[in-house]
């Protein structure tokens, strides 16, 4: 099982038999990032279907990986579909997001990622810290919503990640250990 199945099975499993847990599975995930110790955030996750075992196969470093390409994934999806997004860095807090909230943090991490092929993911995090709770909440949104305007299949296609195989491959390479600041 990969990260990204392991993650997707321990959120789905969870929100099966607690759907109250749908408001927070943002927070949730969130702590896991910044937490180094899988113990802390296990209690979070339910037994059932071993998904609290498979979230703690899962690193905070796996997790913000799958983050952050999924983030890239959206970015390009809007931009396929003619979504437009904002592109002023000064937008980054969501407040203008139309489509779909975290889109603009979405299109500026794509666009740095594209820029500075020789930045480290965790040096662009740390330029605008609170964009990472925005990429989150697109990651739970897109992921485990099933009202978002970009579907789990379609980031899961087979051509999408054939298509941005290297960049997706890059950002599991060269994500470090991020600190909020």
């Amino acid at each position: 099982m990969t990260n990204l199945e392991k993650i997707d099975c321990a959120v789905t499993t969870t929100l099966e038999l607690h759907p109250d847990y749908q408001e927070i599975m943002a927070d949730i995930l969130m702590k896991k990032i910044l937490e180094e110790d899988p113990l802390t955030t296990a209690k979070f996750f339910s037994r059932a279907n071993d998904a609290r075992a498979h979230m703690m196969e899962v690193s905070n470093l796996d997790l913000l990986s799958e983050i952050v390409k999924n983030a890239y994934k959206v970015s390009y999806l809007l931009k396929q579909k003619g979504m437009s997004t904002k592109v002023k860095e000064q937008d980054l807090n969501g407040s203008k997001d139309d489509v779909l909230f975290g889109s603009t943090a979405c299109n500026w991490i794509r666009e740095q990622l594209e820029k500075h092929l020789n930045t480290d993911i965790d040096d662009l995090l740390e330029l605008h810290p609170e964009i990472l709770p925005l990429l989150v909440s697109v990651f739970n949104e897109t992921r485990f919503h099933e009202d978002s305007v970009i579907k789990k299949q379609e980031l899961d296609n087979s051509e999408l990640l054939e298509k941005l195989g290297t960049m997706l491959e890059r950002i599991d390479n060269n994500i470090g250990v991020y600190k909020e600041a």
